[in-house]
């Protein structure tokens, strides 16, 4: 998925910043935005680039998908890994706007309209030929908290022309290692029973 020439990328909704930096280890020479709505996960990233020396390499950009971007620089390749797990219809999570800005009590979580708006901007913002890779899990579907995935009503070309849908790689994560991982409250209450949580890129 990261084969060929490519110059620039955005990590979009960074987070902590780990796919940016696992970016600049993979393809030294790139020139990599991280950008986060999260005012909190903003100050970390810059943080985390100046005590790895990676100041000349990423720069971090606070906004709501892609605010703040220049669509007269698009990206060779832009990088997201959303929440996997709806929000409440009731929460707009306390001290913040309706999207829930710096929500960090209320859970990591996405609110109804993000794949909608994501895939009417994200074209905007990409060189022709560029690539948009999307990583997601079913695991609010096995949870029961979905129906389908939110991303299946964009998988036709036709939904979104100005892009091509392919499923690049599914992998199922055992039930051992997600134990291993959960450490947060909600996940410690919520560990699926079954064999059938994947995630898919």
């Amino acid at each position: 998925a990261l084969s060929g020439p490519m110059a620039q990328a955005l990590d979009l909704g960074t987070g902590c910043g780990v796919v940016s930096f696992l970016l600049r280890a993979r393809r030294p020479g790139l020139r990599i935005v991280a950008s986060d709505i999260c005012p909190n996960a903003v100050y970390s990233v810059q943080n985390e680039i100046v005590r790895w020396g990676a100041d000349q390499h990423i720069e971090v950009n606070n906004g709501d998908l892609c605010d703040g971007l220049n669509p007269a620089q698009p990206f060779d390749v832009i990088v997201f890994n959303p929440p996997w797990v709806p929000r409440p219809p009731d929460h707009a999570g306390e001290g913040t706007d309706a999207r829930g800005v710096g929500d960090v009590t209320g859970g990591n979580d996405f609110p109804p309209d993000l794949f909608d708006r994501l895939f009417r901007v994200v074209p905007r913002f990409l060189k022709p030929g560029g690539r948009f890779l999307v990583l997601f899990s079913n695991y609010a579907v096995q949870r029961g908290l979905l129906q389908s995935s939110p991303l299946e009503p964009f998988a036709s070309d036709s939904t979104v022309p100005s892009l091509s849908f392919i499923r690049v790689d599914r992998r199922r994560v055992d039930q051992s290692d997600r134990g291993k991982f959960r450490v947060t409250q909600r996940d410690k209450m919520s560990t699926l029973a079954d064999n059938n949580h994947a995630v898919e890129l």
